[in-house]
């Protein structure tokens, strides 16, 4: 009687919290390993089912969709190992709350494969547009039109600008399967964003496609690590942004006019003007704007010197 009933309680469904994944079409090897996992810790019940089932699941939904639990890397799994392009295609289609994207880039996210960040933001711009065939066009308040058409091929990014917006949108993307690598990303945009400092866009944007085009042929490597060959082919002098340093900043080009537009007197500013009572310039300070001192005077002159700080201080008083 109690052999009966452990046999009865075995053939009842469980109700688990976990999703329960269909894997009728990955072989015996792939769902071996998927087991293995499972018993490993994670939270996830996997049921060879039949097609009655199979179709009454697709109608309901899983957990994980009604729930909207976050993705782990079981799941990631399930995505990378299965047997057949199909499967594949409709566990990147079960993913809650992705981005609008063509197929073809989940799957080269999916399986981590170099995606062109120009390409990607144009793909994703169209799919997200609700007229894709149409030229839009906008009337002005002069009545003229202003056309608006749409581009027939992804186009180069100009500066770090446009890079760092592409890149937000593919990390989004990126963290839907692989929500641990928030950290590595994070820290490689910013790494990005600091080369800008001294490298120009265009050396920059040729690191950062070698540097991610190498984690696809080096599966153990991540972007938190310095590509010493990516950074000797793409920086060099021709490539460091000139620093404009002002060795005198007198020699400098500066703004000479006041506030009502007048022009400031360069002579009172240097050593005295000769027609201090009839001239037509402004006598104030070259620096600071205001009247009562000359530059060599300024208290935000740098190059003034103690004793002149103190005439200065004098005549103020």
């Amino acid at each position: 009687m109690e052999n009966n009933t452990n046999s009865k309680a075995s053939d009842e469904p469980t109700d688990h919290a976990a999703s329960t994944i269909d894997i009728s079409r990955i072989d015996a090897q792939q769902q071996k390993t998927l087991y293995q996992q499972q018993d490993a810790g994670h939270n996830h019940t996997f049921n060879a089912t039949t097609t009655q089932h199979k179709e009454k699941q697709t109608k309901q939904g899983s957990p994980s969709q009604q729930d909207n639990c976050p993705l782990t890397p079981l799941l990631n799994n399930l995505i990378l190992n299965t047997a057949t392009t199909q499967t594949r295609q409709k566990a990147l289609e079960m993913l809650p709350n992705k981005p609008n994207l063509p197929p073809r880039l989940w799957k080269a996210i999916a399986i981590r494969n170099y995606v062109d960040l120009a390409e990607f933001r144009y793909k994703s711009l169209k799919a997200n547009m609700k007229y894709n065939d149409e030229d839009h066009s906008l009337q002005t308040s002069e009545g003229g039109v202003i056309a608006i058409r749409k581009r027939s091929h992804p186009q180069k990014f100009t500066d770090i600008a446009e890079w760092l917006l592409a890149f937000r949108a593919y990390m989004e993307a990126i963290l839907i399967i692989y929500d641990l690598r928030e950290q590595e990303l994070n820290a490689y945009r910013d790494h990005i964003n600091t080369l800008c400092i001294k490298q120009e866009f265009s050396a920059v944007a040729a690191y950062d496609e070698d540097q991610r085009l190498h984690l696809t042929t080096n599966r153990d490597s991540t972007l938190f690590e310095r590509n010493i060959e990516a950074e000797g082919e793409n920086f060099d002098v021709t490539t460091t942004k000139k620093q404009h340093t002002i060795a005198n900043p007198r020699n400098a080009k500066r703004d000479i006019t006041w506030q009502d537009r007048r022009q400031i007197c360069i002579n009172w500013n240097r050593k005295g003007c000769s027609d201090d009572n009839n001239c037509k310039r402004v006598h104030a300070c070259l620096i600071c704007k205001k009247i009562g001192h000359p530059e060599r005077r300024c208290f935000f002159n740098k190059q003034a010197s103690p004793k002149q700080m103190d005439n200065r201080n004098d005549s103020t008083k």
